[in-house]
């Protein structure tokens, strides 16, 4: 008889460790996947822009995960069990985390909608597991609801803990560090070389693409892992059936997705929808400071006009409203323009785009022959902003046409500063540009052409537009 207690003790001592092994594997699989996948989903509004190709494939995977919870998650966990509907979720997990590598539309969205899929089945494989091994723990007891609950809490700390990791790790990997600049004296002066020296003056912080390989490549090394460990340690469970009645298996499984369809529809349970918003519509809010800290910060480029002698942006005001725009957390530019003297279109706004990279959200700041080069490249591309100095042209010159109204729709907001005792661009062509594009008008009769050390009416103009105290 006690040989007979000894050995019930060294089964229930055993079956506990058990119960405790594949819990922490569940919990750690889920840190791992969810560490991924909602650090990249917090990324997209601001890493994959491009024709909102990362927004999309969110919106795409939420959307097909409440497809297949609605009608094929109970099918699948009879299928595959329990221990592969999760693998099989951290594989769809990885294939879209991947993707983010090489963000076409095509691939985005075909791989959103395999996450999606096999991430509603893993979540439903995930709380049926934890919910057996409440039980498994709790049969000899009265308590297996407090089991189940405290299961459960566990497993959702686990859970909420992969906020954390997630962007922890984007944080470190994109934080921007700072570099020394070596200077050589040698090709100062009269030996300064414009190609040598602008990336210097240009302080954007882009990030590259050996930055995002990196990034994605870390956040998939650490889905593979979990999956290695997951399908070595994790025990296979499924719900009690005949293993060789396929067709009850397939009657039960179209049931129970009857079943959830109609569960679906009830009043009671329509009620918790709104509950399921509200508890983490908070979760916008949290991301949204992120992604606005972490690659959001507001971009104003800004071009200088044309001067017959070189280095015309290290005077007047162009590099004080560099400084002063950093001061309120800006990403402020100020480089020097290639053809300075002669300011060509078929120069300056290839370079604007393809060597600036000038984007939809940024805020471009033009001054004479700069103000009609931000015009012209409004033409082409749509622009936040555009503040306008001493901006002119010739009316009668067919090479100054300009399409006013495709720059109307282009730009956000346009503003212009304009002074009546200008001698180098007449006032009424000024005023004609802001009835042509509606833009707001500031017009003085003592700034001359603007060639001041000092513009502070365009920091006060950039902090009312980003809404900057």
């Amino acid at each position: 008889m006690p040989e007979k207690v000894q050995h019930e003790s060294a089964n229930n001592k055993g079956k506990r460790d058990s119960t405790k092994r594949n819990f922490g594997m569940i919990c750690f699989a889920y840190i791992c996947a969810f560490t991924s996948l909602q650090a990249v989903t917090s990324l997209q509004s601001s890493i994959n822009t491009d024709k909102n190709v990362g927004l999309n494939s969110v919106a795409i995977t939420y959307g097909t995960s409440l497809v297949t919870s609605l009608l094929f998650t109970t099918s699948l966990g009879y299928i595959f069990g329990y221990k592969w509907s999760i693998v099989g979720g951290q594989f769809g997990i990885l294939v879209y985390v991947a993707s983010n590598m090489y963000p076409k539309q095509w691939l985005m969205y075909s791989t959103a909608v395999i996450c999606g899929s096999l991430r509603a089945c893993m979540s439903m494989a995930q709380n049926s597991y934890v919910a057996a091994l409440a039980n498994d723990e709790s049969e000899n007891d009265d308590d297996a609801e407090i089991k189940t609950r405290k299961y459960f809490g566990i497993f959702l700390t686990a859970y909420q803990s992969a906020q954390i990791w997630g962007n922890l790790i984007s944080y470190l990997v994109l934080r921007n560090t700072p570099k020394t600049t070596n200077t050589n004296s040698t090709q100062c002066g009269a030996n300064y070389l414009t190609s040598e020296h602008q990336m210097q003056d240009d302080n954007r912080q882009l990030i590259s693409q050996k930055t995002i390989y990196i990034l994605y490549s870390i956040f998939s090394g650490i889905i593979c892992v979990s999956i290695v460990l997951t399908i070595i340690f994790l025990v296979q469970r499924r719900d009690n059936k005949k293993e060789d009645d396929s067709q009850g298996l397939l009657r039960k499984s179209l049931n129970h997705t009857l079943s959830t369809l109609k569960t679906a529809i009830n009043p009671n349970h329509l009620l918790l929808i709104p509950l399921g918003f509200w508890s983490f519509s908070s979760d916008t809010f949290f991301m949204r400071a992120f992604t606005n800290h972490q690659n959001a910060k507001q971009r104003v480029i800004i071009i200088h006009g044309s001067a017959i002698s070189p280095g015309i942006i290290n005077r007047h005001w162009y590099k004080w409203l560099q400084t002063e725009l950093s001061k309120l957390d800006i990403d402020a530019l100020a480089p020097a323009m290639p053809d300075e003297r002669e300011a060509k279109d078929s120069i300056w706004i290839p370079y604007l785009i393809n060597n600036l990279n000038v984007k939809e959200n940024d805020i471009l700041v033009g001054h004479s022959s700069g103000a009609m080069a931000i015009l012209r490249l409004c033409e082409q591309m749509k622009i936040k902003g555009l503040i306008l100095v001493s901006a002119g042209y010739d009316k009668n010159d067919k090479n100054q046409l300009y399409n006013w109204n495709k720059i109307k729709s282009n730009a956000q907001w346009i503003e212009q500063f304009h002074s009546s005792d200008d001698p180098f661009t007449p006032v009424d062509s000024s005023r004609h540009i802001a009835k042509e594009v509606q833009s707001t008008y500031h017009e003085f009769n003592d700034r001359n052409h603007f060639l001041c050390p000092d513009f502070p009416d365009i920091i006060n103009v950039i902090k009312r537009h980003c809404q900057l105290s």
